[in-house]
């Protein structure tokens, strides 16, 4: 079967690349070239009714080979079909403007980049090789009772300790000896905290004495016999029994158990700093201290218990 003259063989169709021009499609490839609009169909034709189709590109050019590049590689998948003549120039920028819009979805939806992990700020300090060990949050507090005045600040800094208040009273343990500590030891106390002590200042001054004295007898007179002098008689002193020298009669030989002190006893006897506060009968710590607390319970707790009561004889 042959064409009509001036109508259009089958296999030629417009040239997508060269408005104007007629290029022959196979089914697969199109034409090398094509001939003009108004050439006559025949004077293109080879000798079997066709153009002569040589495959100018490889198998890249092929429309899936295309597709699966710009799936995969869309660099690779762009060149392939800009350099193969299978596609329409309008398709090509169709697929490169959708790639291109692709690409800018992607880098909008990254997902923000993760923090660094937290580091030390500041300079890193060089290790001294010395370990240095964690503060402790609470310190014991050492044991001071018995102890001596001078030593005492050192033992309270070696523990994170401060020395307090420091009270002086009459006792008799020696001088500087140590007779009472606020708080007591063993109690948890924070790293800088103070502790105050009651030191004993020696004992108390024993009181003076008077010697009696014996007035001389005057001179008899010559008209009559001088009578006879009758000497002084001295009060005898009060035993005490160990207890400290004291005009109010107070001792450790037995008698009457006092209740109501003296309001002048801690001037003779080295009382307590809760004196005061005792509702019992007065008696003797075994630190040397003195109590209103006897025969309560907890007497003395913090001066090493009772020792012994002491009598009004």
């Amino acid at each position: 079967m042959t064409d009509q003259p001036g109508s259009t063989p089958a296999g030629w169709y417009p040239d997508p690349e060269q408005p104007g021009q007629m290029r022959y499609w196979d089914g697969a490839l199109w034409a090398p070239a094509s001939p003009p609009a108004t050439a006559a169909p025949g004077s293109v034709t080879s000798a079997f009714g066709a153009p002569a189709l040589v495959r100018t590109s490889g198998f890249w050019t092929r429309p899936v080979v295309v597709i699966l590049s710009l799936f995969f590689c869309f660099p690779v998948g762009l060149f392939f079909m800009w350099r193969g003549r299978l596609w329409s120039t309008p398709a090509r920028w169709l697929v490169t403007a959708a790639v291109a819009g692709l690409l800018v979805v992607g880098a909008t939806q990254q997902p923000p980049p993760s923090s660094p992990a937290a580091g030390p700020v500041g300079p890193v300090q060089p290790s001294t090789g010395a370990s240095t060990s964690a503060q402790p949050t609470t310190v014991s507090t050492p044991g001071l009772l018995g102890s001596s005045r001078a030593g005492v600040a050192a033992t309270l800094a070696a523990s994170g300790l401060q020395l307090g208040s420091v009270t002086l009273v009459h006792s008799s343990q020696p001088a500087g000896t140590v007779l009472q500590q606020q708080p007591a030891p063993g109690v948890a106390l924070a790293p800088g905290s103070v502790v105050s002590i009651v030191v004993s200042s020696g004992p108390l001054p024993s009181p003076t004495h008077a010697v009696p004295t014996h007035t001389a007898a005057p001179p008899p007179a010559t008209h009559a016999p001088a009578p006879k002098p009758t000497p002084t008689k001295t009060k005898p002193a009060v035993a005490l029994c160990g207890a400290p020298a004291n005009p109010l009669g107070y001792t450790f030989c037995g008698g009457s158990l006092i209740y109501t002190p003296d309001p002048t006893t801690c001037d003779y006897f080295n009382c307590i700093p809760n004196w005061s506060n005792g509702v019992g009968y007065m008696d003797e710590c075994r630190d040397g201290t003195f109590s209103m607390s006897g025969g309560r319970s907890g007497a003395c707790s913090h001066h090493g218990g009772e020792s012994r009561p002491v009598y009004h004889g």
